[in-house]
């Protein structure tokens, strides 16, 4: 196909008329819900399209470059208008095209009726589809019990893919090339105009991963061996989605402020009610390996799947909030936290998780009540799985952590 003109010349249709059929869908369509279903299923169609041929695109360097000339700089109207003659009703000339879509798939994760429950107010005969900066689940930001379901977990699901594809297109350079190459997803939507879409995009993630609760401690039934795969994968999805984003080391402003949203929403969280929900939802996490049923249920136990994820979160959570980190220290659960990274940093197969669990205590050791509670006794020693038990270890967290180390 690469050596093809015509094939070349297919896949460009392909992909530009699902582009702009999303487009069409999210301005020109009364509703997205079951009364118009026909219309969400095109726009889901289209978004599985994409998010399947753009890495073949991205692959290739004839058709990269065409697609950062469409998508990523102006064109003129005439370009797209042979392959829909009504570009004009809904496609915003003084944009680029790629702008056009990531807006798009960020305001279709927050379509009321779409990938949004229902809200209570609207009587069920005059309800109408809009966009909303409503939360996918309760918790930060959000205090009241949100109903989801598989439909809308599994929508939101491929919109984010299709996102996280868009953003993705630095890992098909080569290495020289990479540190000159924009991801011009990326900035754009760590820079999004609209700050309370991104808070809203922010909250919803880290409430949807803070809420998750595998059934770890389940035998394993031979009748599901997926489990709540679904689930899974949109829990997953949501945290890739918002490491790629709240990781992204954008340019700083010439104020001295930092020009990514995410990580500068997220450093001005403050309410302890909030710092204890976070280090809940990561310890639990985190722990399940040495949780004390881990010995007698080893057999049916699954690892989980957001572990090193999750370590990637913990390490930009307490080093981006100051005030997170030092609730973690006043209260008392650094030490444990040091354990659980102890324990990732001997047993994760990957090199990088383990540099970070190094990066996470150095960034705890910059408290100094951090160094403090080291000298307390490690009562627990004995309930730790044998990997990172210390034979005959009868100290302090001090001790522990020293003879660890130098294993």
């Amino acid at each position: 196909m690469r050596d093809d003109p015509v094939a070349i010349d297919n896949l460009k249709t392909l992909v530009l008329k699902s582009t702009l059929k999303i487009l069409s869908s999210r301005t020109k369509s009364p509703s997205l819900t079951e009364e118009n279903a026909r219309l969400g299923i095109q726009l889901l169609n289209c978004v599985r399209i994409l998010t399947r041929i753009l890495p073949y695109v991205y692959e290739s360097d004839a058709a990269r470059a065409w697609e950062e000339e469409v998508f990523w700089q102006p064109q003129q109207m005439s370009t797209f208008q042979k392959y829909a003659k009504d570009v004009g009703d809904y496609l915003e000339p003084q944009e680029n095209l790629g702008v056009q879509l990531v807006d798009a798939l960020l305001e279709l994760l927050f379509y009321t009726g779409f990938t949004l429950p229902w809200s209570d107010t609207p009587p069920q005969d005059s309800r109408k589809g809009q966009i909303t900066y409503g939360l996918w689940q309760s918790g930060i930001a959000c205090d009241t019990t949100v109903i989801t379901t598989r439909e809308l977990e599994s929508r939101r699901t491929e919109i984010m893919q299709l996102i996280l594809v868009l953003e993705s297109k630095g890992i098909y350079v080569g290495p020289g090339e990479y540190i000159n190459t924009e991801v011009q997803a990326v900035q754009h939507i760590v820079q999004h105009p609209d700050k309370r879409r991104v808070q809203a995009l922010l909250c919803s993630l880290l409430n949807t991963i803070i809420k998750y609760h595998p059934d770890s401690w389940l035998p394993f039934d031979p009748r599901n061996p997926q489990g709540d795969s679904w689930r899974e994968l949109h829990v997953r999805t949501c945290l890739q989605f918002l490491l790629v984003n709240i990781l992204n080391r954008a340019p700083w402003r010439d104020e001295g402020r930092d020009k990514n949203e995410f990580r500068l929403q997220f450093s001005y969280l403050h309410k302890p009610t909030h710092f204890q929900f976070l280090a809940d939802g990561i310890f639990k996490i985190l722990r399940q390996p040495l949780e004390p049923s881990a010995n007698v249920l080893s057999m049916g136990l699954k690892s989980s799947a957001l572990a090193s994820e999750m370590v990637l979160l913990l390490w930009e959570t307490i080093y981006t909030n100051k005030k997170y980190r030092q609730y973690i220290v006043k209260s008392g659960r650094a030490l444990d936290l040091m354990v659980l990274l102890m324990y990732y940093s001997k047993e994760s197969q990957m090199e990088g998780i383990g540099r970070v669990c190094v990066f996470c205590l150095q960034t705890l050791s910059a408290e100094p009540s951090f160094g403090q509670s080291l000298n307390r006794s490690f009562d627990a020693h004995n309930t730790l799985p044998v990997s990172i038990q210390v034979k005959n270890f009868h100290g302090q967290y001090s001790d522990y952590f020293i003879t660890v180390s130098e294993i």
